[in-house]
């Protein structure tokens, strides 16, 4: 899963400000893990790994509030058909199906984050989810 900079910085916030502490550290810990597992991968290991997101706790995101543009605009009719995509990641027999108009809607929120990021001269390159919110603990970064 790859993120806009300003969405890890989002979910490092929440993480340190609004996230229950015991979650938090969890979720912290989960990080840190995943963050080192996906440096040991290939960018085609990784995009081929069933690796969860540190934030999902039980079934349900902990950052569900901050979570990132490409999260919130995925989708699909059928939890078993997300199953199925997540536990098989190079099975494309079956394409994952997903609502149009909110593929659609999260196509443009893409393109508008892009044209922002580029009208600001920011680098707005995505960054793996894990490796740039551990980035952030690592360096002890706090937003005041």
């Amino acid at each position: 899963m790859t993120i806009y900079p300003h969405e890890a910085t989002a979910l490092h916030h929440y993480l340190h400000s609004r996230m229950d502490p015991a979650v938090a550290a969890r979720v912290e810990e989960r990080v840190r893990a995943n963050a080192a597992a996906v440096g040991r991968m290939t960018d085609d290991e990784h995009r081929c790994s069933t690796l969860p997101c540190a934030f999902l706790e039980g079934n349900a995101c902990s950052a569900y509030a901050v979570r990132p543009a490409a999260c919130a605009g995925y989708h699909s009719p059928r939890r078993e058909d997300c199953e199925h995509s997540f536990n098989n990641p190079t099975d494309t027999r079956f394409p994952l199906p997903q609502v149009d108009e909110l593929a659609d809607y999260s196509d443009a929120v893409h393109a508008g984050i892009d044209e922002a990021y580029l009208r600001k001269e920011l680098d707005g390159e995505r960054l793996e989810l894990h490796t740039a919110v551990n980035a952030l603990l690592k360096n002890n970064w706090n937003l005041p």
